[in-house]
């Protein structure tokens, strides 16, 4: 009752000007034989009218009580969202997910197996867009999603990956995405959860103050207004380093999840305790959890390398100076 009441009030709307009065009958003509046919009147413009308008107006009457609290959290909050509006595009979109809560919505709905899969994909088709957009703003993303729609460019794809083809990608590529056999090399430290650049946030020499982002409100803030000492001040920084420390943790734990849950039927986790470096490497955190989860067995997960070095130091490479240009085609080329 409460969405058909917001339905008429949108209608209501419609007929009138600012200040609600309404509008004479030919202007009215006018503005209906301007808009196209499948065109409705807009909910959002109810929704601002509900947020300002008092609880004893007349165009508020089929509301109920409640009804009208959530609305009015809602048309707070599309408010807020359009005020972010000039985010870069990607942030904008990853704003608005989390704000309205689609990836716990579609996590949660048993209707829509594929809803997370099909977020993902929408991921890709933004990141994609700024890629390659001269202008990726939001309004020109907005026509490109309707021309893309008339067009029937987002249809989920239907064909298989080609027998005995293997590919190689990021897990952020991998998005929305899946395969029989999935295989995710380097799960260890470092790597998958990646070692942030840093912890410090803006106190990094040439980063922007937080304060001046536009995503300023969702991450970590350097509490030093009305610090009134050094000791104060230094506790402020070791706090907000630890934020930022869980929320880039946080990030790769997301990142890990999207790696591990492209697999239909199997999925090969790999490590090695040395690459390049002098100290071993540990199996990833993520690892660790899913043998304390049981699905995997903790004897396939080495607690020590075999090695107390690392085997390819010993590895000795042998490199001529100046480098032969001819290499080893010089024999045959002495000998034409």
């Amino acid at each position: 009752a409460d969405l058909a009441a917001l339905g008429a009030l949108g209608k209501w709307l419609a007929d009138r000007d600012l200040s609600t009065r309404r509008l004479a009958d030919e202007v009215r003509r006018g503005i209906r034989g301007s808009i196209a046919p499948d065109e409705s009147p807009s909910i959002v413009d109810a929704l601002d009218f509900v947020l300002t308008a008092p609880d004893d107006h007349r165009a508020l009457a089929r509301l109920s009580e409640e009804g009208l609290a959530r609305m009015r959290r809602a048309g707070a909050q599309l408010q807020a969202l359009r005020r972010r509006a000039g985010l870069g595009l990607v942030d904008f979109v990853t704003l608005v997910q989390q704000e309205l809560l689609l990836d716990i919505e579609v996590a949660a709905n048993p209707a829509q197996p594929l809803g997370s899969a099909s977020l993902e994909s929408f991921d890709d088709l933004v990141t994609s867009f700024v890629d390659s957009a001269e202008h990726p703003t939001l309004g020109a993303f907005l026509g490109w999603l309707t021309e893309a729609e008339q067009r029937d460019r987002l249809s989920p794809r239907q064909d298989e990956p080609e027998p005995g083809a293997v590919q190689v990608l990021s897990i952020h590529g991998s998005k929305g995405l899946e395969w029989d056999v999935v295989a995710i090399p380097r799960m260890v430290d470092d790597e998958l959860p990646s070692k942030p650049r840093s912890n410090r946030g803006w106190l990094s020499f040439g980063t922007l103050p937080d304060e001046f982002r536009g995503d300023a409100d969702e991450i970590p803030q350097l509490a030093w207004r009305g610090v009134q000492s050094q000791v104060e001040f230094d506790e402020a920084v070791k706090a907000y380093s630890e934020e930022n420390r869980e929320r880039h943790a946080e990030e790769e734990r997301r990142l890990a999840y999207v790696g591990l849950t492209r697999a239909r039927a199997e999925l090969l986790l790999s490590g090695s305790w040395w690459a390049t470096q002098r100290a071993p490497r540990s199996p990833s955190p993520f690892l660790r959890e899913l043998v304390m989860a049981g699905v995997v067995d903790a004897a396939a997960l080495p607690s020590t390398p075999a090695e107390a070095e690392n085997p390819r130091s010993s590895e000795a490479a042998r490199v001529s100076w100046p480098l032969d240009p001819l290499g080893a085609r010089r024999p045959a080329v002495v000998r034409a």
